[in-house]
């Protein structure tokens, strides 16, 4: 409801970023959001920056219950990444990536992108509180190989970390 308040609010503003956000949330919540989502995408040539692809692609990713399918639109994604995207982001995609291989039964590729997501974590010195998500997906990709030490290892930091975020983890 709130974000077809937001739309109300946004179609005739001169915030085009704000309606570009509006419009992804709708898609991501909709089932048939096919509309919103083209309507998105109309905003992309208007709004000239990488980053507004990549999380036009993601959310065009979000809403397909294809995983392969999924996993192409969010490898193209990595495409249109510059050096100044938003760290979280890049984690949250390579994590996504990680999963979706995994779901795919491609292990060594899944492998791969949770190195590439673990890499940005440790070269920024990035804490696990502002990466939940990639600790979640790392302990259950750990777990599905039979890694369950290190699954446990991975569970550990994050309920170390999650005390000092109440309610996080609910």
């Amino acid at each position: 409801k709130s974000y077809f308040q937001a739309y109300e609010f946004f179609i005739d503003s001169p915030y085009t970023d704000k309606l570009f956000y509006t419009l992804l949330g709708i898609a991501r919540t909709l089932s048939s959001s096919n509309d919103y989502l083209e309507l998105a995408e109309n905003l992309l040539e208007k709004l000239n920056s990488n980053r507004f692809f990549v999380l036009y692609l993601n959310a065009q990713a979000a809403i397909l219950s294809d995983v392969e399918q999924r996993n192409k639109i969010m490898l193209k994604s990595l495409d249109y990444f510059d050096e100044y995207y938003a760290l979280k982001k890049q984690i949250s995609i390579y994590s996504g990536i990680a999963l979706n291989y995994q779901l795919l039964d491609k292990i060594d590729s899944s492998y791969y992108y949770l190195s590439a997501a673990r890499e940005i974590i440790n070269d920024h010195h990035l804490s696990p509180e502002r990466n939940f998500h990639f600790y979640l997906i790392e302990a259950y990709i750990e777990a599905k190989n039979q890694n369950y030490d290190m699954a446990l290892e991975t569970l550990d930091i994050l309920f170390h970390h999650a005390s000092n975020e109440p309610g996080i983890l609910s």
